[in-house]
């Protein structure tokens, strides 16, 4: 017969087995393990693969949008370039023509002043021939 500790101990150990059979059933083994290892390889792999498809194409779409905006720029430069060529072309032909103005003008009043010269110099040259008249008599 056995010892009432024995039994506690026998029934204790029972107890436990009854768990552990409760539990092994729902313990993954080394099949499942590779399995469920094998399956989120795969399924981290498609997600690596999407994230590259999307980073590729967020970064054409970045492309194509710089593009676009360099292309509007250069576009906004030239049309900036070309409005200054025209303003500082009018304003040299502006200039020009005030150039021509005063150069006309000045050539003018110097005509006029020539021409007071001259009068003014044959009035004196008159004036000593009279006198070298004068004193020849």
């Amino acid at each position: 017969m056995l010892t009432p500790r024995t039994e506690q101990r026998i029934e204790d150990v029972e107890r436990r087995v009854d768990r552990i059979e409760l539990v092994l059933p729902t313990l993954a083994t080394k099949a499942d393990l590779k399995a469920t290892e094998e399956r989120l390889r795969a399924e981290i792999a498609g997600v690596e693969k999407g994230l590259r498809e999307h980073v590729d194409g967020v970064e054409k779409s970045l492309r194509e949008h710089v593009d676009g905006v360099e292309k509007s720029l250069r576009e906004h430069v030239d049309g900036v370039e070309k409005g200054l060529r025209a303003e500082i072309a009018g304003v040299e032909k502006g200039l020009r023509a005030e150039i021509a103005d005063a150069r006309e003008q000045m050539r003018t009043h110097f005509d006029v002043v020539t021409e007071g010269l001259r009068h003014d110099v044959q009035l004196v040259a008159e004036a000593v021939a009279t006198l070298v008249e004068r004193q020849r008599e």
